[in-house]
């Protein structure tokens, strides 16, 4: 009967737990560059780190294929003379999109809007501090409207209002970056969801 087979559907869901909370789409650990589609400025990989010649004008990005309201996890390591981070929500021209960067010179996360060329910066002061030739571990949640800053598993500050709310999403860095470094990017996609494997066991 319908109303059985219904019941014993949900049941089986229920068996398995909660869903999860997110997943990993990409995992990039830098020891090629395949992953990334388009390049500005001349970036080389070594021992599963990347760095970079910065293009004109000092800004240097890496893009990924098309990925809105995820999850975006850098690990990047700076000379004071380098800004570098994620940049997300972004036009495949790359004239449009906006960026979290860590700055150890000024001691702060700049969040950042590029309009058709022209940027503009957010400034998230920060209260220890951020020393060059150390590792951070950046993260952004990405809701497409706003967003949430992370450094080292602690919540830095909230992005209230995106100019642009979808698109691809990659590495940057500006200024020189020849003593800086980036590893280990990772996306997830954030929602509640079955895996297509836990749902077919259910089924059956």
């Amino acid at each position: 009967m319908p109303y059985t087979t219904v019941t014993r559907v949900r049941n089986a869901l229920g068996s398995m737990g909660k869903p999860k909370a997110q997943e990993l789409v990409v995992a990039d650990n830098f020891a090629d560059l395949t992953n990334f589609t388009q390049k500005t400025g001349t970036w080389t990989t070594s021992s599963n780190i990347a760095y970079v010649t910065p293009a004109a004008g000092g800004t240097s990005l890496l893009m990924l294929n098309a990925l809105s309201s995820s999850s975006y996890t850098v690990v990047v390591q700076l000379a004071t003379t380098v800004r570098a981070g994620i940049f997300y929500n972004a036009t495949t021209s790359m004239s449009n999109y906006q960026a979290v960067m860590i700055d150890v010179a000024s001691n702060e996360i700049r969040a950042v809007t590029v309009s058709t060329g022209t940027e503009s910066t957010s400034h998230v002061g920060f209260t220890g501090s951020l020393l060059a030739s150390t590792f951070y571990t950046l993260k952004l949640v990405n809701t497409g409207d706003t967003g949430e800053i992370w450094l080292d598993g602690t919540k830095q500050a909230d992005i209230t209002s995106h100019t642009f709310d979808s698109g691809v999403c990659g590495v940057i860095m500006q200024g020189s970056a020849s003593s800086s470094y980036a590893k280990d990017f990772q996306v997830t996609i954030a929602g509640y969801f079955y895996s297509a494997s836990e749902i077919t066991t259910a089924i059956a």
